[in-house]
């Protein structure tokens, strides 16, 4: 594409001489914001699907999808998102942006990984169906080994021409582009992700994922670097004493003028400095580009040398990484590499304990990049560690090539978070602005008379010693105070904060926010952070308990009348760490949060500060039902009426409300409905012991699912036996095929519900098999912990119900078939668009359907069985047809010793295939089953049968516990428990 044109920025060099001698160029550049509309950009998802992405795997792309789904409608503003899946083969997928949630999954496993097919796929794609945009930005997800041959062919040349190919279609197509890998597993390829990666003109990310937790921190990290304009950085010598080099701009801490972002690079000065040229970029708009020229006068202070030797120290570790992982080490060269590493730590230790010798406001700035620089040193051991044994894999690798891009992504989503706290600056000045109106008209005395018992009961503030009239005098205002736990999810979802305790000790506002700013200066762990297990005291109450969090509360109205204007910045603050970081919906749960501990705590007998909870849960109240009331006025103009009666209308006769999106949390919707009473915004049941007797149990039962750990459920979970089930798989297989040949149908088609089977004789151990028994424990600890204040206020609502202890029984659930049922339905529904989809389908209720879920759930598995052995099928005389393959016999070969249980007939036809063709057969063995699988599978990972050995030579290379189809065939069959698969479970990760 043609350039767009120049656009200017400011460049600013400070020189930084370490004790070391050392000397470096730290630049800051200003650069614009924005380069070019949203609509300049497209994003493009390229996600594997072969059949080793199947289970957790295949739920993680989905759960990437729908987030990059929801970016590219709301963010980026496109029309439409385009998805390539790819196995053997690559498919494309256009969804309509209309499409208001991804209710089916896109992305379904099977098949091999084909690298070369998807990159000139995308190659295909880029002129022609991606729009005129001017900057691409791919996100590629892949858990594969290159193992497809047509990959491998001429050591690799037609990969590395796909690769070529992709190249010179981007540049010639686009601005700028950006490719975003997540490599799933350990089983991936770290070098092929990196390769891609580095394929980027501008910023590209590349992450490692090994668990579901991780999923929205990596899409947080993708969408905040795709968010900024994309700046890329090249140095220069303008005497030509080296090859230009390619350098990262990382965020910058500060606030830029408006319209600008600051970026810094650190750069060692390796010849003179007016020798060294920086040349800034966006796609082809030249921004900047101007000789390093030092900031006149500058004298670095002690904390920006310890922040640059930090920096040093890590990028010398990076480089020391990457000559580990990029080739075989001689133990010479390892020990060498070892005193180097010493070296330097040494030195980043020596920094790190300099950390009194930082002006306080660096400090965060400090304990990052020490920290960052620490995770480098950390993962560079592990390297060595590995490689002095030979030992260094995907895993390792993986892990240390993720750590490179880690500090671009956390900087890049604070400079979101920077933009946000930008707009709330107005905000917030416009309540301290009509805090300093409403505070010239208080009449203290008249206050104080009007409200005597009330200042009596609240008290002074701890801190100033001011009643609540004199703090509205002097514009202030009084706040209950609490400990607070918090994680990094807390920012953009407030209902994820933990409410540990709520303490007697009152302060003012402007009084917790001094004692905050106080006790950081002394130390930077004093908020608790981002971290709900960590302990923080901001301030030592009256009882010397620890005080985190403070709330600004509903006394009186004209108290009221500055409360709600504080009560933002100080929201801010409990919830981010940052005054400015206040968002309204902070307003809708941490006050509710407040409401609910209070007033589960005061409905507990045993608890000596039962009295203490009931005074505090009428002020909270209050609060409440102040906020919900502002919630309506044409000021705040929200929407928690109409949320919270759609809610309660519906909760019990339309599942689907139980899922409704201001429903984050049922704690908090309880206390609004307790508030929406008491203003009538909703009416109260007509039969309240049998309305309350519907609604806790369907709360319980959603309270259950969102709190679960999920699993890859499927049959084994219920414990049903291998044989009698294989058996019907067999079956029905067989008359399909037969159907399908009697019709003259290509296609096999089996309809779930004329499946027919005695469903006792499937289940006969299931309620004494280990899988279930766990399963129970786990759900009976989780109604315990995570459920218990559900059935304290399920009292509280119906004050006739017998009993606030938790039990199953309370909910229907009587026994261990209905408790079943519950699991294993709340299980296949981790995800609300799951759940949302089988209220439309296929819902059953647990306490009276619980058999009819079950046999169909069966049905379905049956159904699913049947069609991918029925594909194979069709596959195998595809092939057998065509006799592509060397030795025709084996597929009948297969046959025979997939489904002969005479095993010695069956190793005869094992014995009659070649090591190709029993590779083959035994990826279809593990799709298919067969007979006698746990003696089958001991025969082929064993080598010999009788005491006879069977090609010993070919065993060892294909049955070996990291080989997938073993892993797969281990987790199928709870028959296979044989000793020799005892010896290799252990490192299956099962």
């Amino acid at each position: 594409m043609e350039p767009a044109g120049n656009i200017e920025g400011t460049l600013e060099t400070r020189v930084i001489t370490l004790d070391n001698g050392e000397k470096y160029a730290q630049v800051y550049a200003s650069l614009p914001s924005e380069v070019g509309s949203s609509q300049d950009r497209a994003i493009l998802y390229v996600c594997d699907c072969s059949g080793s992405m199947s289970g957790a795997r295949e739920q993680f792309a989905n759960d990437i999808l729908n987030q990059l789904f929801q970016f590219n409608k709301t963010s980026l503003g496109r029309p439409q998102f385009p998805l390539i899946t790819f196995n053997d083969k690559s498919a494309l997928t256009f969804i309509p942006s209309s499409f208001e949630n991804l209710d089916r999954k896109y992305v379904s496993a099977g098949g091999g990984t084909f690298f070369t097919g998807v990159l000139n796929r995308i190659t295909e794609l880029i002129p022609n169906d991606l729009g005129n945009v001017r900057r691409l930005s791919i996100v590629f997800l892949s858990d594969g080994e290159i193992q497809d041959n047509r990959d491998k062919a001429d050591n690799y040349a037609s990969l590395s021409k796909a690769f070529d190919g992709l190249t010179v279609a981007l540049e010639k197509q686009y601005d700028s582009y950006d490719f975003h890998t997540i490599g799933v597993s350990a089983e991936h390829n770290p070098f092929l992700m990196e390769r891609l990666t580095k394929l980027s003109s501008a910023q590209g990310t590349y992450f490692y994922l090994k668990q579901r937790d991780e999923v929205q921190n990596i899409c947080d990290g993708i969408q905040s670097v795709i968010a900024e304009a994309q700046f890329v950085a090249f140095l220069s010598s303008r005497k030509g004493l080296f090859s230009p080099q390619k350098l990262v701009l990382s965020p910058a801490e500060g606030q830029a003028k408006e319209g600008q972002s600051s970026y810094e690079v650190l750069i060692p000065i390796v010849s003179e400095l007016d020798d060294l040229e920086l040349t800034i970029r966006c796609g082809n708009n030249a921004v900047l580009q101007k000789t390093l020229t030092p900031l006149a006068n500058y004298v670095p202070s002690s904390s920006d040398k310890l922040v640059a030797g930090l920096a040093s120290g890590k990028n010398k570790i990076s480089k020391i990484n990457q000559r580990i992982i990029n080739g075989k080490k001689e133990m010479e060269e390892l020990t060498t590499i070892v005193d180097e590493v010493s070296v330097i730590r040494r030195e980043v230790q020596a920094l790190g304990n300099s950390i009194f010798r930082v002006h306080p406001k660096m400090r965060t700035r400090f304990l990052e990049a020490f920290n960052s620089a620490k995770e480098a040193i950390d993962a560079c051991d592990r390297l060595l560690n590995a490689a002095f044994q030979k030992k260094v894999d995907n895993d390792l690798i993986a892990s240390v090539n993720a750590l490179a891009y880690k500090d671009i992504t956390k900087k890049s989503i604070k400079k979101q978070l920077e933009k946000r706290a930008q707009k709330t600056v107005q905000i917030l000045n416009e309540a301290y602005k009509s805090v300093d109106e409403i505070s010239t008209s208080i009449d203290t005395q008249a206050l104080e008379k009007d409200y005597a018992p009330l200042v009596e009961e609240i008290g002074a503030c701890a801190y100033s010693c001011l009643t609540f009239p004199e703090a509205l005098k002097a514009g202030d205002c009084i706040c209950i105070t609490f400990d607070i736990g918090r994680t990094e999810d807390t920012i953009v979802a407030p209902n994820t904060a933990i409410i540990k305790e709520i303490h007697p000790t009152v302060l003012s506002a402007a009084s917790f926010l001094d004692s905050v700013k106080y006790s950081l200066k002394l130390s930077p762990e004093a908020s608790g952070g981002f971290d709900a297990t960590k302990q923080g005291k901001v301030f030592t109450g009256v009882a010397r308990e620890n005080i985190t969090g403070a709330l600004p509360i509903f006394i009186c109205p004209e108290h009221w009348r500055i409360a709600r204007q504080l009560i933002k910045p100080v929201l801010g603050w409990v919830t981010t760490l940052d005054p400015i970081g206040f968002n309204y919906d902070q307003m809708k749960t941490i006050p509710f949060l407040l409401l609910l501990h209070s007033a589960v705590g005061m409905q507990d007998s045993k608890n000596p500060q039962a009295k203490f909870h009931k005074r505090v849960f009428e002020l909270l109240r209050e609060t409440c039902l102040a906020i919900m009331a502002d919630d309506e006025t044409p000021e705040v103009a929200g929407t928690m009426r109409a949320d919270i009666t759609e809610i309660y209308n519906g909760y019990v006769t339309n599942g689907e409300a139980r899922l409704h999106d201001g429903l984050t949390n049922n704690g908090i919707f309880l206390m609004q409905l307790l508030c929406a009473f008491e203003l009538k915004w909703v009416q109260p049941p007509e039969n309240p012991s049998q309305f309350w007797a519907d609604f806790f149990p369907k709360m319980i039962e959603e309270e259950l699912r969102r709190k679960q750990v999920a699993v890859s459920v499927d049959w084994k979970v219920m414990g049903i036996e291998y044989t009698p089930l294989n058996e019907l798989i067999q079956k029905y297989t067989k008359e399909t095929l037969e159907e399908c040949k009697t019709k003259e149908q290509a296609e096999f088609e089996l309809d779930w519900r004329q499946i027919e089977f005695n469903f006792d004789e499937l289940l006969p151990k299931t309620y004494e098999h280990q899988i279930f028994v766990n399963a129970k424990q786990t759900y009976e600890k989780s109604l315990r912990s995570d459920c218990g204040f559900l059935f304290v206020l399920w009292k509280y609502f119906d004050p006739t119900h017998e009993s606030s202890e938790p039990s199953f029984s309370q909910i229907g659930i009587n026994d261990d078939l209905t408790l079943l049922a519950l699991y294993m339905q709340n299980q296949i529904h981790p995800k609300n668009r799951d759940r949302r989809k089988a209220f439309k389908e296929s819902y059953k209720q647990p306490q009276t359907e619980s058999k009819a879920f079950l046999k169909e759930f069966l049905q379905r598995h049956i159904q699913s069985e049947v069609k991918r052995s029925l594909i194979v099928q069709s596959n195998l005389n595809v092939k057998s047809k065509q006799k592509k393959h060397r030795n025709p016999l084996a597929y009948q070969n297969f046959n025979t010793f997939l489904n002969e249980a005479d095993l010695d007939k069956a190793v005869e036809a094992l014995k009659a295939t070649n090591k190709s063709s029993r590779s083959w057969m035994f990826r279809l063995f593990s799709m298919l089953g067969g007979t006698n699988v746990a003696a089958k599978i001991e025969i082929l990972i064993e080598g010999q049968y009788d005491g006879e050995w069977i090609h010993p030579k070919w065993i060892g290379n294909d049955f070996t516990p990291k080989n997938r189809y073993v892993r797969k065939l281990a987790r199928r069959d709870p028959a296979i428990d044989k000793s020799h698969l005892n010896k290799i479970l252990p490192h299956l990760n099962l």
